[in-house]
């Protein structure tokens, strides 16, 4: 049996061959979108610029067919439930003054110039009214200021 031949080790030209890589590898990354589904991308961005205002949370929506064969919808709501769930707090006025009570918000996130499917769209503007109908604050944004201009009281 040959022995292996014993490589000789510059480091040098490891150093330079990693950095090389690497450099490929941040400018690539740096070229990918950050975020596959605009959507998604618009939903995050409400979400970070919101947070400071209200208590917000990502209501994933959908279903998936069971072992059993059975359809089995999931999330809040479904179907119609907007994407992002939560609530406000606020002061109320004058016979409860200084309590906080929260205002429940329902945002449903639109990519800019997507469209949706009419059934699935009137289902969640029938929930959108029925949240506005019981006080709540709720509405359609595509970017982080529609969103802003929801929750303002």
């Amino acid at each position: 049996m040959a022995m292996p031949r014993k490589l000789k080790i510059v480091p040098s030209k490891i150093c330079c061959g990693l950095v090389t890589f690497l450099l490929h590898w941040f400018v690539r990354c740096a070229s990918m979108p950050p975020v596959a589904n605009q959507e998604t991308a618009v939903q995050n961005k409400i979400l970070a610029a919101l947070s400071g205002f209200a208590t917000l949370f990502r209501n994933n929506v959908g279903a998936y067919k069971a072992d059993s064969g059975q359809w089995v919808r999931y999330g809040v709501c479904n179907p119609g439930g907007s994407d992002v769930l939560g609530w406000r707090s606020v002061v109320i006025r004058p016979n409860m003054v200084g309590q906080r009570v929260a205002i429940f918000v329902a945002i449903e996130v639109k990519a800019p110039g997507s469209h949706t499917d009419p059934k699935r769209l009137a289902a969640q503007e029938h929930f959108i009214q029925v949240v506005a109908d019981a006080g709540g604050l709720a509405g359609f944004a595509r970017s982080t200021e529609d969103a802003m201009d929801i929750i303002a009281c």
